[in-house]
């Protein structure tokens, strides 16, 4: 789905991002230049053949704000199994926008973008996550509708690769309440909950389990 966006003299469009699309590269460049933002090494050609691969793999989706024929911010999202719910989650992996187009209003239509079309799926909450001092972008996502998960915990366990013995990791790396972006804190906007007919419970689940293995998201 394309969504445009007029902004006064200045339109914009909100269009899905694969690899054969013009503003790849574009998107790309744009996607090294937020890892940079946030401490990591410039590598532009490792950077886009990693991005290309994710998409290409369905591992992640995409999507460009572009105005004038230039990508201006970019958002990724991945979808997952919502078990209890027999239903999907949609994630938002990375939201970046150029310095000189913030404030504008680009960040909040690219999410909306993700929200839309989450709700057209049929999916039963989009998620995110920031750190606990980011106020302009905790003042955004207010703003939209999302709101603190309370409750829970994020556990990470990271892999040392020199480490080979897999009963060695245990402990290991482990980082609690910061995943590997250092994001710090899940928020989620929920669409209206499924049915929850106990009589009609064991077909949904068998349906639902079917589909799930067939795109093979998850393993029994």
């Amino acid at each position: 789905m394309t969504t445009a966006h007029p902004e006064g003299s200045r339109a914009q469009s909100i269009v899905p991002t694969g690899p054969a699309h013009p503003a790849f590269d574009q998107v790309a460049a744009l996607f090294d230049d937020y890892r940079a933002h946030y401490g990591q090494p410039s590598t532009p050609e490792i950077t886009r053949s990693w991005l290309h691969d994710q998409i290409a793999q369905h591992r992640i989706s995409a999507a460009a704000a572009i105005r004038a024929d230039h990508v201006c911010g970019f958002i990724t999202f991945t979808i997952m199994p919502a078990s209890l719910m027999l239903g999907t989650s949609w994630s938002v992996r990375d939201l970046y926008v150029a310095p000189h187009h913030r404030r504008s209003g680009i960040a909040k239509a690219l999410l909306q973008h993700v929200i839309r079309n989450a709700r057209a799926a049929g999916a039963h909450r989009v998620s995110l996550q920031t750190e606990t001092d980011n106020i302009p972008a905790l003042a955004l996502y207010n703003e939209i509708g999302f709101q603190p998960v309370t409750g829970l915990e994020l556990l990470n366990l990271t892999f040392d690769p020199t480490l080979q013995d897999p009963g060695g990791m245990a402990g290991h790396g482990k980082q609690l309440a910061a995943d590997e972006d250092g994001h710090r804190l899940e928020w989620a906007v929920k669409s209206p909950a499924y049915s929850s007919d106990s009589t009609l419970a064991p077909i949904r689940a068998s349906s639902w389990i079917c589909s799930q293995l067939s795109r093979q998201p998850i393993a029994l």
